[in-house]
């Protein structure tokens, strides 16, 4: 009789205790996930340092879908998938940081690097302007603005702007100075390239 007791008693204390366990709240589950994101962004640091560049961009995109603001995984990825010229994906990964730090100038310098790769000239020019207008000392921007303008862009007058801005600020390459002699001795004026236009529907 006793042991048909205890065969009945231990599932009951075992349910009774189960019922104890309180149901985790949502935030709960929140803060345990932005731990568990942070942990991931960790592991995506550590394997960078070890040069596992694979390892590392899964742990950053891990750490992106459990915590969609953490904005250093998408940095970080992003110039991983830069210097394996993988330029569509870093720019994916640029533009998700700019969301959440519209004025990161790391990441506006980076995308208009990436921008520049892959032709897309004026897209690059935007974002070094914008980045200009939050540090307007940033004197390898003013140079990258003068390359486009001279290079890809054909307009050597507003090269030469950013060209003499550069050196003002002590820019550091001697060829800029080459560079504006050259547009001196031929004054050709700037050709206007129109802004592309979206298609109205």
């Amino acid at each position: 009789m006793i042991i048909k007791f205890y065969r009945y008693l231990i599932p009951i204390m075992i349910a009774l205790l189960c019922g104890c366990q309180s149901v985790p709240t949502n935030e709960q589950i929140e803060k345990s996930s932005e731990i568990k994101a942070e942990r991931y962004l960790e592991k995506g640091i550590a394997s960078e340092k070890q040069g596992n560049m694979d390892i590392a961009v899964l742990y950053y995109t891990l750490a992106n879908r459990l915590k969609k603001d953490l904005w250093q995984a998408y940095y970080r990825r992003g110039n991983i998938h830069f210097d394996r010229f993988e330029q569509e994906q870093a720019i994916d990964c640029y533009s998700q940081v700019l969301i959440l730090q519209p004025e990161h100038h790391n990441a506006l310098f980076n995308r208009a690097l990436a921008y520049l790769a892959i032709n897309q000239a004026q897209a690059a020019r935007d974002d070094l302007l914008k980045l200009l207008q939050t540090k307007p000392e940033d004197f390898e921007s003013e140079l990258k603005l003068g390359i486009i303008y001279l290079d890809y862009l054909n307009q050597p007058q507003k090269a030469r702007n950013h060209f003499e801005r550069y050196l003002t600020l002590g820019g550091p390459n001697l060829e800029v100075r080459e560079w504006l002699r050259e547009i001196q001795a031929d004054p050709s004026p700037d050709i206007s390239h129109p802004e592309k236009r979206e298609q109205q529907p």
